[in-house]
C-alpha cells in the first residue's frame, strides 16, 4: 500500500486543478453566448378605450420601442445577443383596437431590426365563475398570429371559440379582394345591407390610410416616435368580439390631427371650427378627429377631397352601431342605438402615433 504524504496529497490536488480548469476551458468554447434579456412588463388591460387603460398601453408601447431600438443599436458592439421579452404575466384582458395596435407596433419593429429582437412570454390563465379554465388573452394573440410574427409556437391548449373566426391582413394599398375575404369569413347573420356598408366602410378607411396616412396632397410627414422608420403599412382586423362584429383599421402614420392642417384649405378648417364653437388656439387632437368628420359635409364644390370623414359617418346609419376613431392624443367615439345618435371625445396623455378606425355591429339586434 503507497502510503500518501503530504507533498503526494499536494501534488494530486494541483493535477485536480489542472483538469478542472481544461474541463472549464473546453465547455466555455463549446457554449453559445447568453442571451441577455431585457424584460418589459404589459399592462394588465391592453386597451385604449379607457383614459388610464390608454395611458399604460401607450407608455408601454413607448418603452418597447426605445428598448428595441437601443439594443438593436448596440448589438453590433457585443456579441451577446440581447433582445426585449414582452412579459405578459399581469395581462389578463385585451380588447379589439388595442390587440390590432400591438400587433402593428411589434410588426414594424421586427421589419426594421429582425425577428430575434423581441420574445413574449405567455399570458397566465384566467379562471370563470364556474372555475373553468379559460385562455382568452393568449387565445387572442394566437388568432391574430401575435407569437407566429415573433416565431414563437402558439400553445395548443390556448383555444377559445369566441375568436375562431377572427382574421387580420396587412398591406399598403386599398385592396378589396381580400377585404371581401375576410368579411365572408365572418358570421352570416349580417344582413346583406350591413356587410355592404361593412366592406364600403373598411374600403374607404384602407384608401384613407394609402392617401392621407402618411402625407399626402403634397404634404410629408414622418411619424413622431424618434425612429425614423418608413413603413406605409395598414393593418386590419374582423370578427366578433363582445356580441359584436368588429372591422378595425390601424396605421402607424403621422395622424389625423396632423394630416388635416396640410391637405385642407384653412378657411375650410376655419368655417368648421367656428361652426363647432371652438377657439382657434384651443383645439385638441380630439377636436381635430372631430373636424375631419365634417370636412366633407362642409366642402360643397370639391367633394371628392376629405375621405375618411363624412364617409365613415354613413356607417352609423346602422343602427346599433358603434364608430371609435383614435388619432395621435385624441379619440372620437360615435354611437348609434336604437335610431338615436350620440357621440364624445376624449383627450389622452399621450399619443398613438397613428390613427385607428373601429366600427362594429351589435349582433343582439
Amino acid at each position: 500500500m503507497i502510503k500518501k504524504t503530504k507533498q503526494f496529497l499536494e501534488y494530486q490536488a494541483i493535477l485536480r486543478g489542472q483538469k478542472e480548469r481544461r474541463s472549464y476551458r473546453e465547455k466555455s468554447r463549446n457554449k453559445k453566448p447568453t442571451k441577455i434579456k431585457f424584460k418589459i412588463i404589459a399592462p394588465g388591460k391592453i386597451d385604449i378605450y379607457h383614459k388610464k387603460n390608454h395611458s399604460q398601453l401607450t407608455k408601454f408601447i413607448t418603452d418597447l420601442r426605445t428598448q428595441v431600438k437601443l439594443r438593436a443599436d448596440n448589438r453590433r458592439l457585443n456579441h451577446n445577443h440581447k433582445l426585449v421579452e414582452i412579459c405578459f404575466r399581469n395581462t389578463k384582458e385585451i380588447s379589439a383596437s388595442a390587440a390590432i395596435l400591438l400587433l402593428s407596433e411589434v410588426d414594424r419593429l421586427i421589419k426594421t431590426y429582425g425577428q430575434s429582437v423581441i420574445k413574449a412570454t405567455y399570458p397566465p390563465d384566467v379562471h370563470d365563475a364556474h372555475h373553468t379554465q379559460i385562455s382568452t388573452v393568449e387565445a387572442s394573440l394566437n388568432q391574430i398570429g401575435f407569437y407566429r410574427l415573433l416565431g414563437q409556437s402558439e400553445r395548443k391548449r390556448a383555444k377559445n371559440k369566441n375568436v375562431s373566426g377572427w382574421t387580420t391582413l396587412s398591406g399598403d394599398v386599398a385592396d378589396g379582394d381580400n377585404l371581401g375575404e375576410m368579411l365572408k369569413a365572418q358570421d352570416n347573420s349580417l344582413k346583406r345591407e350591413q356587410l355592404s356598408k361593412l366592406y364600403r366602410g373598411g374600403i374607404e378607411a384602407m384608401a384613407n390610410v394609402v392617401d392621407h396616412a402618411y402625407g399626402g396632397d403634397g404634404y410629408s410627414g414622418m411619424r413622431q416616435d424618434g425612429l425614423n422608420i418608413t413603413d406605409k403599412r395598414w393593418w386590419m382586423f374582423a370578427g366578433q368580439w363582445n356580441h359584436a362584429l368588429c372591422l378595425v383599421i390601424c396605421d402607424l402614420g403621422v395622424g389625423i390631427p396632423k394630416t388635416i392642417r396640410h391637405t385642407q384649405e384653412k378657411g375650410l378648417l376655419q368655417k368648421i371650427v367656428g361652426n363647432l364653437g371652438i377657439s382657434w388656439g384651443q383645439i385638441k387632437d380630439k377636436d381635430w378627429i372631430k373636424i375631419a368628420t365634417e370636412v366633407k359635409k362642409t366642402r360643397t364644390k370639391q367633394s371628392n377631397r376629405g375621405k375618411g370623414g363624412q364617409d365613415l359617418l354613413s356607417l352609423l346609419k346602422v343602427e346599433n352601431t358603434h364608430l371609435s376613431i383614435f388619432s395621435n392624443k385624441g379619440s372620437y367615439f360615435f354611437k348609434n342605438s336604437n335610431g338615436e345618435c350620440r357621440e364624445y371625445g376624449t383627450q389622452h396623455q399621450h399619443s398613438i402615433f397613428g390613427t385607428i378606425v373601429e366600427w362594429s355591429v351589435d349582433l343582439r339586434g
